[in-house]
């Protein structure tokens, strides 16, 4: 099944209301590499637009979280004509996820052409291999202790 999108109209307001000059996408790309490399795990919140907001933000230049798009489905389905559409639609997967309590959850219910629902599952190998390593070295390297 194919995911459903958000109208064009719909992001296109979105835009006006965010964006308040001309360097939108430029300014959210910045902030989610900056806001991803303090709090990995909140790429979740993306559900399946973390794709097409991947490879925005690699063709941007910000590597750091992988370069490997793991869902082309997602990322086919879910890519705009313009990155600015792209970007606004993951902005407002995201704000629905923030305000659902589900920011960093690897689960969401999402709606598809067909106007069923079902549940999305995200999972970035490369990032999530970002948080283990962060949680390794949080409990010092240790193998085999509880803390």
């Amino acid at each position: 099944m194919t995911l459903a999108r958000y109208s064009t109209d719909e992001l296109e307001r979105l835009i006006s209301e965010e964006a308040g000059g001309g360097e939108f996408v430029a300014a959210y790309l910045k902030g989610v590499a900056q806001t991803l490399s303090r709090h990995p795990a909140q790429y979740r919140g993306f559900g399946p637009y973390w794709w097409p907001l991947k490879a925005l933000l690699v063709e941007a230049g910000y590597s750091q979280f992988g370069t490997e798009i793991d869902d082309d489905d997602a990322l086919t389905a879910l890519t705009y004509e313009t990155p600015a559409l792209t970007v606004a639609a993951a902005y407002a997967f995201a704000e629905h996820a923030f305000s659902t309590g589900l920011l960093t959850s690897p689960s969401h219910t999402v709606t598809f052409t067909n106007g069923e629902t079902g549940t999305y599952h995200v999972g970035d190998e490369e990032i999530e291999g970002i948080l283990m390593a962060r949680t390794v070295l949080t409990r010092g390297g240790r193998h085999g202790e509880a803390t």
